[in-house]
C-alpha cells in the first residue's frame, strides 16, 4: 500500500489496513519531529545563555575592563547569540504547529479505532489536509541542525516505531 515500509527509518506498518497505517505513520512522524525540534530549540537557548555569561566570567577571571569586554567579546559574539535565540523561538513555533497537527491526527485515530472498519470520507479528507500541511511546512520551514538530527535519529525511529507497535497492539485487542 502507499503506507508500506519505503526507506530505513520508516515505521513498519504491516498488519493495520484501511486508514489505520496513514494515520499511524503521520501521528509517528509528527511526535518524532515534533520532539526533535524542541530539542534543537533547547540547544540552541543553552548556546545563546552559554556564551554570553562565558564572556563575562572569562572577562571576571582576566579583569578586563567593561569596556574590554563589551568590545573584545559581547558585541562580536551578539550576532550568533541573537540568531541562536531567534532560532530557537522559531523551532518552538514550528514544533507548536506540529503538536496541534499531531492532535488532530490522533482524534481521527480515536475516531477510527473506536468503531473496527469505520472510515469515512472525513477521516480520509483529515488525513490528507495534515498531509498537505506537512508538505508546506516542510517547504518554507527552518531546517535542524544536520548534526542534531543525526545524534538523535536512532533513538527516533525507535520512538517512532513504539508509537505504531502501540497501536497494532491496541488493534490486535479490538479484534480480538
Amino acid at each position: 500500500g502507499p503506507w508500506a515500509r519505503v526507506t530505513t527509518g520508516d515505521p513498519d506498518v504491516r498488519g493495520l489496513t484501511g486508514i489505520l497505517p496513514g494515520l499511524s505513520c503521520q501521528q509517528a512522524n509528527l511526535a518524532w519531529e515534533t520532539a526533535l525540534r524542541r530539542v534543537y530549540a533547547d540547544r540552541l537557548d543553552v548556546f545563546a545563555a552559554v556564551v554570553p555569561t562565558l564572556g563575562v566570567v572569562i572577562g571576571l577571571a582576566l579583569d578586563l575592563s567593561t569596556r574590554s569586554l563589551a568590545v573584545g567579546y559581547l558585541l562580536p559574539t551578539a550576532p550568533a547569540v541573537l540568531l541562536a535565540a531567534q532560532g530557537a523561538r522559531v523551532q518552538r513555533e514550528i514544533a507548536d504547529r506540529k503538536a496541534v497537527l499531531q492532535a488532530s491526527v490522533a482524534s481521527a485515530l480515536e475516531l477510527a479505532m473506536s468503531a473496527p472498519g469505520f472510515e469515512d470520507d472525513e477521516l480520509w479528507a483529515e488525513a490528507r489536509r495534515v498531509q498537505d500541511c506537512l508538505f508546506e511546512q516542510r517547504e518554507r520551514t527552518e531546517r535542524v541542525l544536520g548534526s542534531v538530527y543525526e545524534r538523535q535519529r536512532d533513538e527516533d525511529e525507535l520512538v517512532m516505531q513504539g508509537t505504531v507497535d502501540a497501536l497494532k497492539a491496541r488493534v490486535a485487542g479490538i479484534e480480538q
